[in-house]
């Protein structure tokens, strides 16, 4: 007999970032976010959730897990994205 099963486990960590100063527009940036404790068997997805200002719904994009940083590279195209 086999049995197989699926579903889906959630934890909580702190997740730790930098802001940076300033993003250059049409220039890849890179973000990095750790999570102390955090090892990569425990990761199976992560995603960044942003939006520019003006913007009513966020975009998504997955973020890798490497070395105990998260690091997302963004490429701010919109005119209207400010501070």
């Amino acid at each position: 007999m086999l049995m197989m099963a699926q579903g889906a486990v959630l934890a909580q960590f702190n997740i730790q970032h930098q802001s940076p100063i300033a993003l250059e527009r049409n220039e890849i940036n890179t973000l990095e976010f750790s999570a102390p404790g955090l090892t990569r068997p425990e990761v199976q997805q992560a995603r960044l959730f942003y939006r520019y200002d003006g913007d009513f719904s966020y975009q998504q994009m997955e973020v890798p897990f490497q070395n105990g940083t998260f690091t997302a590279r963004v490429e701010v195209e919109s005119a209207s994205a400010g501070s």
